[in-house]
């Protein structure tokens, strides 16, 4: 297993091989192409530019339009509505769309080589302890408790069912009561007093710098936001049981009526996944995806720290009810059919005659590590 060892803020700057357009939810279809890919315009999505910038899709026979959003709930959408054929999301729009159904799970990409950490950036001053949840709150004389941190995210990804996470493990640690895991977990929606505020993906680092919010959690934008010329820290917090793999979804038609394209475009990204992998190579995929991502703050050493902590693969999957089940049942999603979901047929048949992507593997979740198949 070789190869498996493991903008300015107020601008989002997208920068590929001279420009591509910047496109939200609604993405055209796919004209002329054979396969379209809802492609986000953040981290984890690192083998669908390397596979579209070094050609790996015409070496596999194919056309290509890439639809590109924002991130994975813009993606989630370009799917179910029919505008792309394949994307790839984090936990909360894979449960959402396995929730509503005419989705197909066909593999795992980007899989956590420890267990997870939730990273936050927040404005200094405010005696944040990420270790007791109780800080984020006024804790009133006559007993009640007011939001003093709201934390802003894009709540159609995976990094709000994260923040729940984190603020229930608090909760069982008893740093906060229920109701205040509540108070802290709700969406504010202006009248509620929420702790959670809703901020596009790309606007977040700019709501943290500019006090909308007073913390952030979600990747590469915390530090994007420690890069702004305001006091701003960032911590993280260890969750063991938070899972964190990214999966690619393919829609049922395409599935069924478009199968060997889907197939090429696997092993198109998985021989991405190998560039990024590679010691030789992964140097050079740092370079290529910190220029991609163009914001400031975000450099080849941060991309390539992000390429370290995380197994980077076309494999199959295994347990996925495993992985979303605990994210699956805060966000208020109890006895999903995961199984009827999840098909690694094509995952098998991007393998099949191919030597140079090390074989197949699967990811065992418990271990963090990446099993022959």
């Amino acid at each position: 297993m070789s190869r498996k060892a493991m903008a300015v803020l107020a601008v989002y700057v997208i920068m590929v091989a001279g420009a591509v357009a910047v496109v939200g939810s609604h993405v055209s279809a796919n004209d002329d192409a054979d396969i379209s890919i809802a492609v986000g315009t953040k981290n984890c999505y690192e083998p669908m530019w390397i596979a579209e910038r070094l050609g790996y899709y015409a070496d596999e026979g194919i056309t290509v339009k890439s639809n590109y959003v924002d991130g994975g709930g813009n993606a989630s959408v370009s799917l179910m509505e029919g505008s792309s054929d394949i994307t790839l999301v984090g936990a909360d729009p894979a449960i959402r769309m396995i929730a509503r159904g005419g989705v197909v799970l066909v593999a795992g990409i980007e899989m956590p080589v420890k267990d997870s950490s939730r990273e936050f950036a927040y404005r200094s001053g405010l005696g944040i302890d990420l270790n007791d949840a109780s800080t984020l709150l006024n804790r009133n004389a006559d007993g009640t408790s007011t939001v003093k941190v709201r934390c802003g995210m894009d709540t159609a990804t995976g990094y709000y069912s994260g923040y729940l996470m984190y603020l229930y493990d608090q909760m069982q640690m008893g740093n906060i009561t229920e109701a205040e895991y509540q108070l802290l977990g709700a969406v504010n929606d202006g009248s509620n007093g929420g702790g959670v505020v809703h901020v596009e993906f790309a606007n977040q680092a700019v709501a943290l710098v500019n006090g909308d919010v007073e913390m952030i959690t979600s990747g590469n934008t915390v530090f994007i936001a420690e890069s702004a010329d305001v006091e701003i820290e960032l911590g993280t917090y260890s969750l063991p049981s938070s899972g964190g793999t990214c999966y690619i979804f393919a829609s049922e038609d395409t599935y069924n009526n478009n199968y060997d394209n889907l197939v090429r475009v696997l092993r198109a990204f998985d021989r991405a996944c190998l560039y990024i992998q590679s010691d030789e190579t992964r140097q050079g995929a740092a370079e290529m995806c910190a220029r991609y991502y163009g914001a400031t703050g975000w450099t080849v050493e941060t991309q390539l720290e992000f390429f370290e902590g995380n197994f980077w693969d076309i494999c199959m999957v295994t347990d996925v009810e495993g992985d979303l089940s605990i994210k699956a049942y805060l966000l208020g999603y109890e006895n999903l059919d995961y199984e009827s979901a999840v098909r690694v047929d094509a995952v098998r048949d991007a393998h099949i005659g191919v030597t140079q992507y090390d074989g197949l593997y699967m990811y065992d979740l418990n271990e963090r590590k990446l099993v022959e198949a």
